[in-house]
């Protein structure tokens, strides 16, 4: 599987659950009162300290160092290359991904043996993650604990002995390896996914008969209380059953890499079957449904699951129906998939999920329909398109009106998506952490999932006014960001879309805005205000004013926070539930009567309004009497509408000038003649003078821009108010 999917996955993964995954509770299916592995997490929750290569404590150079990889756990590494782990309590955990590395990994081309003595309770995270020479490991029954990714990639490793006291395997925690079986032993109660991904030499799965919580059936470890086939080996087939009972369901990674598959035929007892199920079974050639299942069916070798009507899987001899039905295409679906050059998506499909054609090497993607809604990270990565310069500007990849992929090179600290682009695919820029700023045409509605994610350099972002939604985490971890001027009709902010902007302090909610996921603000520390303008917005769990602590890693809430909204508005119920101070919103009021002495103007006399009803409502306001309304010179009658440009005269002598705000054609009325005026001004196309100018900045921001006439069209359409 490539590094660069894997790390996404990981991504995410962290993004979205580090908040809920720093507490164990009953609903993590481990029964509390059958095993001590609650009182286990709590043991290893916090020792978990990184250690960054670079650092002189840890940095190996030479073969028989020694050092720490535990608050109380030590190594050495003989000049045999046997590397040794002891003391008490657990191993530090290691991340590739964020820099930080076991102590050891200069030199993990020379370990051949590892030998964890009795005291020790865990193998930390990618603890011995690409030892290539790593032949024998013996682990002391103490071990309670093999992180993930533990022995990645350690391809010289043919045997493990899991120790009988190890209750928790970590997700891909022997992918990569060259072992032979793997034996679960009684005390296991959680196993991650794919722990048996891409081994090659595996061949056989044994779990303990007496095991409470996996079973080994056909050479598959299948989850008991869910019935999900969670790994598979060479040998493995699918367990027997029948459509209405023993029905299993298959799990994401389950049989990666496993290359003796060659047909695929799915039985009726499988229900489900998540993706990424079979990446890299890159051997099959033909796919096959019982005609019995009531889940799936299969179509010119193309899985498809029946009541959605989505494609689960492909192989090199598919074809997606082209009937209209199929409308999605799930992730990894046809990954690494040999596809002939005159392969086609339907014109039906409109959602396309992460790495679904990824390394189809064979495939060009002349077009794709304009209802594409989702494309998934790396869907077309390695495809023809990636490799075809005219393809790309700017070191993004463009397919029609989708941006799909960036070079892997990218280096902008600069990016600017071109104009006529509606959608980009998910993680679009996660990670790219020389980007500072950010800017998006107004073809563009939504921000995808993952957009910007730890971009950590990312400090200015801007929106066009157009942009409806911000994605899933879209800026998670932008830990440079400082403030965010959310465009003016955004209406949803999803999960987690601002969490962990550490430095984030100033952000303004607008009026349209309805729905702020949970999460979409968490671990925010430095946001201690937020000014809410739309009065009835729903606030998820946690989306405001909740902190992680730094001491305990518990959620707890910022007792600063303070909520700024209209006094009648459903912030001030969130506010009330979450214990956090609320102030009022001042109101916002035009007084439609205003007088600007200095040019001699009424700015603010809302639109539709006749003669008789502005010179009644303006001699009970102020006792003058209007004299005349002209307009080119011709004066209007009590029912004529005032628009913009028409003359008032007072009988003392006094002359204003009115404007209409929105009114860019001075019949007092808003509609889409002055939408079309207003935009065509902006593109260069139209020349506004004098009052019409005044009237066509409808926001008060000096401006003439895109807001302006996205405001004009909205207030037609019912969708906004020009003069509240």
């Amino acid at each position: 599987m490539s590094k660069k999917i894997l790390s996404l996955v990981i991504s995410v993964c962290l993004l979205l659950s580090v908040a809920s995954s720093l507490t164990v509770t009953a609903e993590d299916n481990v029964p509390q009162e059958e095993t001590n592995i609650s009182s286990f997490y709590e043991k290893r929750k916090f020792p978990t300290k990184k250690v960054n290569l670079i650092s002189n404590d840890f940095a190996v150079e030479n073969v028989g160092a020694s050092g720490t990889c535990g608050e109380n756990v030590s190594w050495s590494l003989s000049s045999a290359g046997n590397l040794t782990i002891s003391g008490s309590g657990y191993m530090y955990d290691y991340s590739a991904e964020a820099g930080e590395f076991a102590p050891w990994i200069e030199s993990y081309e020379s370990i051949k043996s590892i030998t964890i003595k009795s005291g020790v309770q865990s193998i930390g995270d990618q603890a011995f993650a690409y030892c290539i020479n790593l032949t024998s490991v013996s682990i002391a029954p103490t071990v309670e604990y093999i992180g993930a990714y533990a022995f990645e990639s350690c391809e010289s490793l043919t045997s493990l002995l899991l120790p009988t006291g190890v209750m928790y395997i970590g997700d891909f925690a022997f992918m990569g390896t060259g072992i032979k079986s793997l034996n679960i032993p009684l005390s296991v109660v959680y196993i991650g996914s794919g722990i048996t991904a891409y081994c090659p030499s595996l061949k056989k799965i044994i779990v303990n008969s007496d095991n409470t919580y996996y079973e080994a059936l056909s050479n598959c470890l299948i989850d008991k209380e869910t019935n999900y086939i969670i790994a598979a080996c060479e040998g493995s087939t699918f367990p027997e059953g029948d459509v209405n009972t023993n029905t299993y369901s298959i799990d994401s990674f389950a049989f990666a890499g496993v290359s003796s598959l060659t047909s695929l035929n799915i039985p009726a007892n499988i229900l489900k079957i998540s993706e990424g199920a079979f990446i890299d079974c890159v051997n099959i050639s033909s796919i096959t449904v019982d005609s019995s299942s009531k889940y799936f069916y299969a179509s010119n070798n193309t899985l498809i699951e029946k009541n959605s009507k989505y494609v689960v899987l492909g192989c090199k001899n598919s074809t997606i129906p082209n009937d209209g039905s199929i409308f999605i295409i799930k992730g990894y679906a046809f990954y690494n998939c040999d596809l002939p050059s005159d392969f086609t998506i339907p014109r039906s499909v409109n959602q396309i999920g992460e790495a679904a054609f990824y390394g189809c090497s064979n495939l060009y993607v002349y077009s794709l329909r304009d209802n594409i809604t989702k494309i998934g990270a790396y869907a077309f990565d390695g495809t023809k398109n990636y490799n075809t310069p005219d393809d790309w500007e700017d070191g993004v990849l463009y397919i029609g009106k989708y941006a799909v992929a960036v070079k892997d090179n990218f280096s902008l600290e600069y990016c600017k998506i071109k104009e006529g682009t509606t959608l980009m695919a998910d993680s679009l820029f996660a990670g790219q952490v020389q980007l500072k700023a950010a800017s998006f045409p107004e073809s563009l509605e939504s921000i995808s999932d993952f957009a910007f994610s730890a971009c950590v350099s990312l400090e200015k972002i801007e929106f066009s006014p157009l942009i409806n939604t911000i994605g899933e985490g879209s800026f998670a971890a932008c830990i440079s960001l400082t403030s965010v001027i959310l465009p003016e009709f955004l209406v949803n902010i999803k999960t987690g879309a601002f969490s962990l902007c550490t430095s984030l302090s100033e952000v303004v909610i607008p009026k349209n805005l309805q729905t702020i996921s949970e999460y979409a603000f968490f671990h925010c520390p430095s946001l201690n205000r937020v000014t809410v303008k739309s009065s009835n917005v729903k606030i998820g769990e946690y989306a405001l004013g909740y902190n992680i602590d730094e001491e305990s890693f518990e959620i707890v809430a910022n007792p600063s926070f303070i909520i700024v909204c209209p006094l009648i508005c459903t912030a001030t119920t969130y506010a009330s539930q979450n214990k956090f101070t609320t102030e009022r919103l001042p109101k916002e009021v035009k007084d439609p009567l205003y007088i600007n002495a200095k040019y001699n103007t009424m700015p603010n006399i809302p639109a539709n309004t006749d003669v008789n009803t502005f010179k009644l409502s303006y001699f009970e306001k102020y006792g003058v009497v209007i004299k005349s309304i002209t307009k080119d010179g011709k004066e209007l009658d009590n029912k004529d509408i005032i628009g913009t440009g028409c003359v008032i005269e007072t009988t003392n002598g006094k002359y204003y000038t009115a404007i209409i705000n929105g009114d860019t054609d001075g019949n007092g009325k808003i509609d889409a003649t002055d939408y079309l005026r207003l935009k065509k001004a902006f593109l260069g196309e139209l020349v506004l003078e004098g009052v019409f100018i005044t009237a066509s900045d409808t926001n008060d921001d000096g401006t003439i821009n895109s807001t302006d006439y996205l405001q004009i069209k909205n207030y037609f359409l019912g969708k906004y108010d020009l003069y509240s």
